[in-house]
């Protein structure tokens, strides 16, 4: 990640952080099983469409620019797959549809499923804005 690192440490990409790979690994060996990561796709993407906008100043068509940024996404992800042990397991589920997913959850769990009549049926009204009202309005 040259070009994204030099963006960073030239302060023009301040807040932009990755989680090391490493860190991600130890933390699915202590059972975590989700991790947002997407900031490492968008500094891939922002680097490789730079690089190619840089080196190729005459291709300004999306088209030219975004695909080898969408390709560098494509290559980290299988990457890092690999990495957290999560590749190559395709095969090991069938397909389902939402309804039969559905059931299983509620075989499984015993918990009722959520329909908009039960959700939240027994609180009071929220007001616009999702801000409970005070109780000196009610």
């Amino acid at each position: 990640m040259g070009l994204a690192r030099d963006l960073e440490s030239n302060h023009r990409l301040a807040q932009a952080r990755g989680v090391p790979t490493e860190m991600v690994q130890k933390a699915v060996g202590l059972g975590v099983r989700k991790v947002n990561i997407d900031t490492d796709a968008r500094l891939k993407l922002t680097e490789k469409v730079l690089e190619t906008m840089w080196a190729k100043p005459d291709k300004f068509d999306p088209r030219d620019y975004l695909k080898p940024g969408r390709e560098a996404i494509q290559r980290w992800v299988a990457q890092e797959m690999q990495y957290f042990g999560c590749a190559g397991h395709n095969n090991d589920y069938a397909p389902m549809t939402l309804d039969d997913m559905k059931a299983v959850y509620a075989k499984s769990s015993g918990a009722q499923m959520l329909t908009p009549a039960t959700v939240n049926k027994d609180l009071p009204p929220i007001a616009p804005g999702g801000g409970q009202k005070p109780d000196t309005l009610r």
